[in-house]
C-alpha cells in the first residue's frame, strides 16, 4: 500500500541530484521515453575513474557509501569471459550509484552534491 509513494519520493529525489550535480560533468543513463522507471538507483556516470575514485574517497569520509554497482564489467567475470565489451568496461570503470531510497532527505542529497561538487572542483 505504500509503494506509490515510495516511488513518488526516489522520483523527486531523483530530480533533486540531477538539479544538485548541475554544472559538474557528469551524465546520466537514458531512459527511454514511455518508461515507467521506477528510481531504484542513482547511476552517475564521471569523466573518468580517477575522478570517480576522488569522489568515493571523498563521500566515504561522510560516511556515505555509494556503490560501483556495475563493477567489475560483466564481462570481466571468470564464468562470462572471452566476449570483448569496451563499452560496458568502460562505463564500468566510470559509474556510481548514488544512495537512493524513501528515508533520504533532500538535506542529506544537497550535502552528497555539495560533497560531489567539491570533489571534482578540487
Amino acid at each position: 500500500k505504500y509503494i506509490q509513494h515510495i516511488l513518488d519520493v526516489r522520483q523527486k529525489l531523483s530530480g533533486r541530484y540531477k538539479s544538485g550535480l548541475e554544472g559538474i560533468p557528469v551524465s546520466y543513463q537514458e531512459i527511454a521515453p514511455k518508461t515507467q522507471y521506477n528510481h531504484s538507483y542513482f547511476p552517475v556516470v564521471f569523466e573518468n575513474e580517477a575522478v570517480l575514485l576522488k569522489v568515493l574517497e571523498n563521500l566515504n569520509l561522510y560516511n556515505i557509501f555509494p556503490r560501483r554497482y556495475f563493477f567489475p564489467s560483466l564481462s570481466k567475470l571468470p564464468y562470462i569471459g572471452g566476449q570483448c565489451t569496451p563499452i560496458a568496461e568502460d562505463i564500468s570503470h566510470r559509474i556510481l550509484c548514488l544512495p537512493l531510497y524513501d528515508k533520504l532527505s533532500d538535506e542529506e542529497v544537497d550535502m552528497i552534491c555539495r560533497i560531489i561538487k567539491r570533489a571534482i572542483r578540487y
